[in-house]
């Protein structure tokens, strides 16, 4: 009613000539928002007809006039969400409604500075700022708000990789910033896996996330199922310690390994648990099993589970002659065949009129019961005198004298 009334008055004095009425020049009736807007805020004269009108300041934002109304915000944009266009009379939309299909309740789809973004709404700030998240929630993932700030212009050339809210890798937190991401973490970004195979060395895989692995000297040191392997905690047991001291079995896929030195644990030696291998080429390059079992080759052996004891068959061990077969003796612990030339021993064994006994260094001539090996005697000898004492404690110019005679070496050097 109020506009009714100005107009009227303005009106009146146009009639009079005064000053008032030649603001809205020749035009006649009254002048309406509507007809202000599509005047652009000016009348036939130039003059701003939110002034002439008194528009400024009355609690609606008019964003047609011509100096910046106190009723809208920075933007121009309607304060509060109050209409701009309520005049009933001409039937116009609110600027409640939606126009250019724009959300009727008008949230921002770009916001500046300081406003916010993310939550369920997806709010997402203008291309000059990033979502700066709280911390601690997780780049909004429960649909917590964020606020927008600034993007940095410029970063230092310092290397502290953090992990995006996008999932990549940064080089510092100010880099990740100025290219409109948040920080979802210290560090780079994990890697996604399914096994502890799947991620680096020194890290495990918890909850599908390669992660570091707790720092430890034992298995004592690391949670239930997992073992220390190379000074880091890890349920995989490729590598682990087994056998000997450490008492732990390797599990089902897997045997443990000791290297030929390791005599298969005996002395306490211990192994490591590898996987056991599903394919093996088909070659006849033999081993002797931890088993006592003769394998084609050393992948064949650990396909069924067990480390190489020794490169070739397997020989039959024994502590008496008694543990191996009719045609067999028991020299130094191993059945061996007697048609390969064995001498002396429990049994006594002689050799041929041409051959002589040569019996292993150290044992004393085969003063415990081992058994030599029958050679054939030298039919000469050097002219070198260099005495030995032999096994009938007669000494002899040199080793190859004693042989020639039948007799082997006890000792260097002439018989006492």
């Amino acid at each position: 009613m109020k506009q009714w009334i100005v107009v009227a008055a303005l009106l009146a004095a146009s009639c009079s000539g005064g000053e008032e009425g030649s603001k809205l020049g020749d035009r006649d009736g009254t002048v309406t928002k509507a007809d202000a807007r599509a005047m652009g805020g000016v009348d036939d004269n130039g003059e701003d007809i939110c002034d002439v009108l008194d528009w400024y300041g009355d609690g609606v934002c008019d964003d047609f006039c011509v100096e910046p109304d106190s009723d809208c915000d920075t933007n121009n944009e309607p304060a509060n969400n109050l209409p701009t266009n309520n005049d009933p009379a001409n039937n116009e939309p609110t600027n409640n409604e939606p126009t250019n299909n724009e959300p009727v309740n008008n949230l921002p789809t770009n916001n500046t500075s300081g406003g916010d973004c993310g939550g369920i709404a997806g709010l997402v700030c203008a291309d000059t700022d990033f979502c700066n998240y709280p911390d601690d929630t997780y780049c909004g993932a429960a649909d917590q708000l964020g606020t927008c700030e600034p993007r940095p212009e410029a970063c230092a050339a310092v290397y502290e990789p953090v992990c995006g809210c996008d999932g990549n890798d940064y080089g510092n937190a100010c880099t990740a910033n100025s290219a409109g991401v948040d920080v979802a973490a210290d560090g780079e970004c994990a890697t996604a896996c399914a096994a502890d195979s799947d991620c680096a060395a020194g890290e495990s895989c918890v909850a599908g996330v390669c992660e570091a692995s707790a720092i430890c000297a034992a298995d004592s040191d690391c949670a239930r199922g997992e073992l220390c392997v190379d000074g880091a905690c890890t349920s995989d047991p490729t590598g682990a310690t087994c056998g000997a001291r450490s008492m732990y079995m390797c599990p089902a896929g897997y045997f443990c390994d000791w290297d030929l030195a390791g005599m298969c644990g005996r002395a306490d030696a211990t192994g490591t648990c590898q996987e056991t291998p599903q394919f093996c080429a088909d070659i006849y390059d033999p081993v002797c099993g931890c088993d006592g079992m003769t394998y084609s080759n050393e992948c064949e052996a650990n396909g069924n589970g067990v480390s190489a004891l020794s490169e070739g068959e397997c020989v039959k061990s024994c502590v008496a002659n008694t543990d191996c077969a009719v045609d067999e003796l028991c020299i130094n612990g191993t059945c061996t065949d007697v048609a390969q030339g064995q001498c002396g021993g429990f049994a006594g064994f002689q050799c041929a009129a041409d051959e002589w006994c040569d019996y292993p260094d150290g044992t004393m001539c085969g003063a415990g019961d081992q058994s030599g090996t029958c050679q054939v005697r030298p039919q000469a000898c050097p002219a070198v005198f260099a005495p030995v004492c032999g096994c009938d404690n007669m000494t002899y110019s040199n080793g190859c004298v004693a042989n020639s005679a039948g007799v082997d070496v006890y000792t260097q050097g002439a018989c006492p």
